[in-house]
């Protein structure tokens, strides 16, 4: 069910990653809404200000430690470290793909 990290652990990786993760909860995908979050928080944008809300790494951290409540601690870990291995190329790529 995974949407960016395959099963297999293939690589698979937004600088709309915010705005497509509060969407992915609002639709019930929180196991995806925590790879996105993760990627985020590893990335190097994480440093940059978002507009009234300081770094994106602080909105981010915000939602994963929310979303970690929702989840089984297991989905959770599994989650979290496979969105730590994508690359946001890829998961760029993957949500054009998916307005288009």
């Amino acid at each position: 069910m995974r949407q960016f990290c395959p099963p297999s652990g293939e690589r698979k990786t937004p600088y709309a990653a915010p705005t497509k993760t509060c969407l992915q909860v609002a639709k019930g995908k929180t196991e995806q809404a925590v790879e996105l979050l993760s990627l985020v928080l590893h990335h190097p944008i994480s440093n940059q200000l978002m507009l009234g809300e300081g770094p994106i790494r602080d909105s981010a951290g915000a939602l994963l430690t929310k979303l970690e409540d929702e989840l089984p601690s297991e989905t959770y870990n599994a989650a979290h470290n496979c969105g730590q291995q994508l690359e946001m190329d890829d998961v760029i790529i993957s949500l054009f793909s998916q307005i288009s």
